[in-house]
């Protein structure tokens, strides 16, 4: 898997909040940001009535806004630092919050979406649920020239498993996937974190040029942090 050099910064002391819509989430990102900044203290909030309710309605994405950034304030009175939106489908929150909060937010797929746009242009955006579709495909495109070719997949046999407990059988249909289109592209996007482990399946040959996001917002998570005073 594609992964940036980012180098641990043990001298951060302070809070990192994170936004999640799944609980799957929440250790994945506790886990990743401790890796590097070893001594932070990171606080968790979860809504998973977010992405049910804008499946259902996609008009209530600013609602789904509005409820972050009440987590995002409550954050603020914890003293965080920084915040990071775990949930690419609400990306668009950071958008939203620019003049709402004083500390800086981190969106989950936007470092990777740079760097897959630097060096691509044939993409294939992974996804398990159909409300990341949009949000990750459009960050994909923003970043890219005109002659790139963006083709998005939606594996809703791979949330069924999930959704029933069977970790392994979602990961296996990633990584099948990534092993069906493998020679077609030069980057396959795994638009949600919870995707990742899905590589652990796939083939050799396809791993270099396989991206998931969190380990790119990790490393700008850590470089925001050695910029605090």
């Amino acid at each position: 898997m594609n992964k940036p050099n980012t180098i641990a910064n043990s001298d951060f002391n302070g809070t990192i909040a994170v936004l999640n819509t799944v609980y799957q989430t929440v250790p994945m990102m506790k886990n990743s940001i401790l890796e590097y900044l070893p001594n932070a203290n990171v606080i968790n909030f979860v809504d998973d009535s977010i992405l049910p309710m804008i499946k259902e309605d996609p008009n209530t994405m600013e609602y789904s806004y509005e409820k972050f950034l009440m987590f995002a304030k409550i954050a603020e009175k914890q003293n965080a630092s920084i915040i990071i939106n775990a949930c690419s489908t609400v990306g668009g929150f950071k958008d939203y919050a620019k003049g709402k909060l004083s500390i800086p937010v981190v969106r989950i797929d936007e470092e990777v979406a740079k760097v897959i746009a630097k060096s691509s242009k044939r993409i294939a955006v992974l996804a398990t649920i159909p409300t990341t579709v949009i949000p990750s495909t459009e960050i994909i495109r923003s970043k890219l020239g005109k002659d790139a070719v963006v083709d998005t997949f939606l594996l809703d046999n791979a949330a069924a498993f999930n959704a029933k407990g069977d970790k392994m059988s979602h990961d296996k249909t990633i990584a099948h996937k990534i092993n069906t289109i493998g020679d077609e592209y030069d980057s396959i996007f795994l638009a949600q974190a919870s995707m990742a482990d899905g590589i652990i399946y796939a083939s050799p040959k396809y791993t270099d040029n396989v991206y998931t996001s969190i380990p790119y917002a990790i490393d700008e998570l850590v470089k925001l942090t050695l910029t605090l005073k």
